[in-house]
This record gives C-alpha cells, structure tokens and sequence, in this order.
C-alpha cells in the first residue's frame, strides 16, 4: 500500500469498519459487509478495481462525503474476514478503491462488490469481472471494463469508453463521445449527441440521438443482429453501418450525409438442383 502524507492517512486505511458474516450455501460461501465515509474533493477522479462483483456509483449533490458500501465474499470465513478494502490518494489526487486479497491471489468464490456515493467526480475509471457497472449522474471521462455482465449509464457528462462481453450497454443522456464493444447481448444507446462507436456480436444495436444533434459520427458493426438508427433530422456527418445476416434501419429523412457506408450480408443463395439426366434412347 502506498504511503501517503498525514492529512491523506484517512484515504489510506483499509475500510473494514462494519463487519458481518452470512452463511449462504456451499456454493455462495461467506458474505462479509464493510461501510465507510471518506473526505470529499471537488472534482475528484475515483478508481474502482475489483473482480466478480458488481460496482455501482451515483452522484448526490448533496453529499459532503464520499459514502462506501462493500460486500466481501469467499468460500471461507476465515479467507472472507482476511480480505480487506483498500483506498488510497493516488499523485494525480484519484481515490483508487481495490481489495486486497488473501496471499495476493483471487481463488474461486471470491469477489467484492462496491456501492458508491458521492458529490461528484471528474472522471472514472471501473475494472471488475462477472459483476454489472452503474453509473450515475457522473462527470469526466469514464473507461469502463467488465465480463459476464450488464453496463448502465444515465446522465454523463463526458466520453465513456466501454468493454465487456455476454452483457448488454444500455446509455443514456451521454454528452461525450461513446466508444461501446460487447459480444453476445445488445447495445441500447439513447439521447446521444455525439460521436458513437458501437461494436457488438450476436446482439442487436440501437442508437437514437437528441433532436439536437448535428454531425457526429455514427461507426456501427454487428453480426446476426439488427441495427436500428435514428437520427436527428439536422443530421449531417458520417454513418458507417454494417451487419451480417440481419436487417438495418435507417431514417428516410437525413440531412446531408458526408459518408454513407450500409451493408447487410446475406446468406449465400442455395445452388439449384442439377437438372434431370436424360432419358435413356429407346431401343
């Protein structure tokens, strides 16, 4: 753990404040609940890393500290009250929460989730595996990196960047740039004012920008799956859409477009039967 100046020592301890164990199954193991309050900074980054559980931070404005709420989880008692919630100031003044794990290592059925609040940040950065991110009301860019599970997003003020696999995206009310990959579920992407670049595999893909909206690019590529566009009328920019082996949607009335790039591959047509052989001569 990084050592930090006095005034930062709060931000440094590990959150292990509100303990208690639950017996679930032997296939669920041993839940144990950590809470803490942290100091709140104006615009502060936060970093959340985690594995096999899901992260959750909202916005309250009328927060003056920054709320965290964890549940630990492991096949043992013993494992589950050895792990500990670390938070640390890192130079550029990002609250990075992580866990630290037994012996250094993650061994299966452990996992953390992480329920945040706080007044505000300028910007985050999420890493978890088979566990869903939600973001709420946030601000800054926001990079974002998960398996296994669903990402949310309503009300952001800055460019997202999206990673996660057999989980849907579902944005909305993004004023940044989108950046969004997935693979086997859907891209649901709402009230988008800028750029969006969405990338999914056997998951359908729908964007439907604000009225507002002008030029922007829109870069879509899916396979089996449907695409559904659609822009606002003042629409003028690049559209770069493609699927195979399913239907695309686009608006009929589209301003001027700089680029317009609409592929929909179809399965190749059956060969005909070969033609009768025939008839042997008469005798």
């Amino acid at each position: 753990m990084q050592t930090l100046p006095p005034a930062l020592a709060l931000a440094a301890a590990p959150l292990v404040l509100m303990a208690g164990c639950i017996n679930l199954s032997f296939d669920r193991g041993y839940n144990r609940d950590v809470a803490s309050k942290l100091p709140a900074r104006m615009d502060m980054p936060i970093a959340v890393d985690t594995r096999n559980g899901a992260v959750s931070i909202t916005a309250d404005p009328s927060a003056t500290q920054v709320s965290i709420s964890a549940r630990l989880h492991a096949r043992t008692q013993e494992r589950v009250d050895a792990m500990k919630v670390v938070s640390e100031t890192s130079p550029d003044g990002t609250l990075k929460l992580s866990v630290a794990w037994p012996d250094g290592t993650v061994q299966s059925g452990d996992g953390a989730s992480f329920d945040i609040s706080l007044p505000a940040v300028k910007g985050v950065t999420v890493k978890s595996s088979n566990g869903s991110i939600t973001l709420a009301g946030l601000a800054g860019p926001a990079n974002l990196d998960t398996s296994n599970a669903s990402v949310t997003i309503k009300g952001h003020n800055g460019p997202v960047d999206i990673d996660t696999s057999n989980g849907s995206v579902s944005l909305d009310a993004i004023t940044g740039t989108i950046n969004a990959d997935s693979s086997n579920a859907s891209i649901n992407i709402r009230n988008a004012v800028a750029a969006v670049t969405a990338k999914s595999s056997n998951g359908s893909v729908r964007i439907e920008q604000t009225p507002a909206a002008k030029a922007a690019p829109i870069v879509v590529d899916s396979s089996n799956a449907s695409i559904t566009l659609v822009l606002s009328p003042a629409f003028s920019g690049t559209l770069d859409v493609s699927t195979s082996n399913a239907s695309i949607s686009l608006p009929s009335n589209l301003g001027k477009i700089t680029k317009k790039s609409k592929t929909s591959a179809q399965p190749p047509a059956r060969a005909p039967p070969p033609a009768p052989a025939p008839p042997p001569p008469a005798p």
